[in-house]
C-alpha cells in the first residue's frame, strides 16, 4: 500500500471538495483531508496540518491548500 495521502482544501472549503476523488481511491491509497480551520496564518495552518498528518504522506492542495502544501 502506498504512502497516506493528505488532502488540504482552499480557504472556506471543506472535505466534501475531495469527495470524487476520494472515492475513485478509497481502495489504493488511505486518505486524510487536513482541517486548515483555525490558525489565522499560513505558518500556523501549515504546523496544524504537520501536527495531524502522519509521520511519511503524500500531500495535494487545492487553491489555499496548494499555498499550504
Amino acid at each position: 500500500m502506498m504512502e497516506p495521502l493528505v488532502f488540504i482544501p482552499g480557504l472556506a472549503c471543506t472535505e466534501h471538495l475531495f469527495t470524487p476523488v476520494m472515492e475513485r481511491l478509497e481502495d489504493r491509497v488511505t486518505m486524510h483531508v487536513a482541517d486548515i480551520r483555525g490558525p489565522d496564518s499560513v505558518d500556523g495552518i501549515v504546523e496544524k496540518v504537520l501536527s495531524e498528518a502522519p509521520s511519511h504522506f503524500f500531500l495535494a492542495g487545492l487553491s489555499m491548500g496548494g499555498y499550504i502544501a
